[in-house]
């Protein structure tokens, strides 16, 4: 996991752009042994401590603009990111809006939620995987 922390003049909306490339590039070329679970995190981490837009996906238009959530992410990876958050998604499916205006938006899938004990107030740690690239 690289050590790198997101600074507002880094543009992670290229970064993240870049990891999910190399994701559908590895998820193409990869084989799934048979018989052993299977690994949910294939690919390393990256520490991506910043403040994005997050909000509900229908699966065709994008969220009003009221209807996103400031939220502070956690990490990034190929094939994902996570944030912290009071509560569950109440959708499977979300629009994350990374980088600066004008972002770059992502359609993501809820894959998890683990309870932050060691974080005042005690968050969720909202992990989700990369769908694809909806605009920007």
């Amino acid at each position: 996991m690289s050590a790198a922390i997101a600074t507002p003049s880094q543009n992670c909306a290229a970064l993240a752009e870049q990891l999910l490339q190399e994701h559908q590039r590895s998820a193409r070329s990869e084989d799934t042994a048979a018989g052993k679970p299977e690994e949910r995190r294939r690919t390393a981490r990256r520490n991506f401590v910043c403040w994005q837009l997050v909000a509900e996906f229908n699966g065709v238009t994008l969220p009003l603009q009221e209807d996103f959530q400031l939220r502070l992410c956690q990490d990034i990876s190929s094939g994902g990111v996570s944030f912290l958050s009071d509560e569950r998604p109440r959708s499977e499916d979300l629009v994350i809006a990374l980088g600066q205006i004008p972002f770059i938006f992502f359609h993501v899938n809820f894959a998890r939620a683990v309870r932050r004990r060691d974080l005042d107030g005690q968050p969720l740690l909202i992990g989700c995987r990369f769908i694809k690239r909806l605009m920007g």
